[in-house]
């Protein structure tokens, strides 16, 4: 079995806790910011995961673009769920510090892609 790299794993992390709190939006958020959040959250790890089988440095490097751009995106929403009062304070904080946490693994990793 192979190992997670530990920006996946962070972005699996955050998928389960957000998943479970994104159930709890009401029923109209839940279904258009929840959802888009919850897409957004797919999509993340599904860039992390082609950038890391592929060869290719320019396709690894394009999938980190693309991952990084989610990125902003979840950044984005998550901020209109807390001003929303969709998430609270301590909610907002937990998420933001994890999304920070992502963004500099991704940061480096491109860092790292382009190097080579």
């Amino acid at each position: 079995m192979r190992k997670e790299l530990p920006i996946n794993q962070k972005i699996y992390d955050l998928m389960v806790w957000l998943t479970n709190h994104l159930d709890h939006f009401p029923r109209a958020r839940r279904h258009t910011l929840g959802k888009r959040i919850e897409d957004i959250l797919y999509d993340l790890l599904e860039k992390c995961i082609e950038a890391r089988f592929s060869s290719d440095k320019a396709i690894k490097a394009d999938c980190l673009r693309q991952a990084n751009i989610k990125l902003e995106q979840l950044r984005c929403f998550i901020r209109l769920a807390y001003q929303q009062k969709l998430l609270s304070g301590k909610q907002y904080q937990f998420v933001s510090v994890n999304i920070n946490d992502i963004g500099i693994a991704l940061g480096g990793w491109f860092k790292e892609v382009n190097r080579r």
